[in-house]
């Protein structure tokens, strides 16, 4: 570790659930409720299925939040599910499945009615959101411990363990018929993992903490750091393509729509970057 660790304050500003954003107040209680807004699904025609599923952080590799459903004029609680700590990550959903993380260490794995299939307990807080993927849930918390459970019992398939904390969510990647996770750790590194064994592929260093999530881009993970940079890593090799001075810290992920990357910082400067041509597009605050 280098450094004093940088704690980050990650509220809950939007609850999501296969595709729906529902703005929501911050919660800072530490006993929190989940809320889930389950009479959307009474006015839309969502099909679940592993194509349409909101499996990953914002919705889909590329980071961007966006969901072609149509979102009902009325909406109403149906139900709540309370853990023993604050919920700071987006929600997942897959199937008939939803799964949460707390801050009290554990994994939650609901139905669509509230009710508890499976919880699993890390040993150390969670605040980042799961991917679900071929039927596998994916999390890393903040004792840097990653994690692969099967989503149907909740057992874990394999663990791998990072220096320093995970805070951000994981993404995916294929690449010659296979599967990778990438994720960003307070160890400075951004991590590649073979999804289906656990076993380190790369790592790439950059210059301080890794806090968000990495977006997919053209097989490149985007990433912000802690050290002021936009870094545009090659997934199949973990070789830096270009990283671009922005200012301070950069703590949340970028959202790619195009060749365009969104993203703020802890100066409150928020920026479009052209990927393609590796410079600033614009910026404002």
């Amino acid at each position: 570790m280098r450094g004093k660790t940088l704690m980050i304050d990650k509220p809950v500003y939007i609850l999501r659930l296969s595709g729906w954003k529902i703005p929501a107040k911050r919660i800072r209680q530490s006993a929190l409720v989940f809320i889930v807004l389950l009479q959307m699904l009474m006015h839309s025609q969502i099909i679940y299925s592993q194509e349409n599923c909101w499996n990953i952080f914002r919705g889909d590799q590329a980071l961007n939040g966006l969901t072609k459903v149509e979102i009902p004029n009325q909406i109403s609680q149906i139900w709540s599910f309370p853990t023993e700590g604050e919920i700071k990550s987006s929600p997942v959903v897959c199937g008939d499945k939803i799964v949460i993380t707390s801050t009290d260490g554990n994994i939650y794995c609901l139905d669509m009615e509230g009710s508890l299939i499976w919880k699993f307990s890390t040993g150390n807080a969670i605040e980042a959101g799961a991917l679900i993927l071929d039927g596998v849930v994916y999390i890393g918390n903040l004792d840097g411990s990653f994690f692969a459970l099967d989503i149907e019992s909740g057992e874990k398939r394999w663990e791998y363990k990072a220096e320093n904390q995970i805070s951000g969510s994981a993404n995916w990647i294929e690449i010659k018929g296979k599967k990778y996770l990438f994720v960003g750790s307070y160890d400075y590194y951004l991590h590649c993992i073979d999804a289906a064994t656990g076993l380190g592929v790369w790592k790439y260093e950059s210059d301080n903490f890794i806090n968000g999530a990495a977006a997919l881009y053209k097989g490149n993970a985007i990433f912000g750091g802690c050290d002021g940079f936009l870094h545009i890593v090659n997934l199949e090799k973990g070789e830096l393509n270009a990283k671009i001075e922005l200012a301070t810290y950069i703590a949340g992920s970028a959202a790619i729509s195009g060749n365009m990357a969104y993203i703020g910082d802890y100066d409150g400067m928020f920026r479009c970057v052209d990927l393609a041509k590796k410079e600033v597009a614009w910026e404002w605050s």
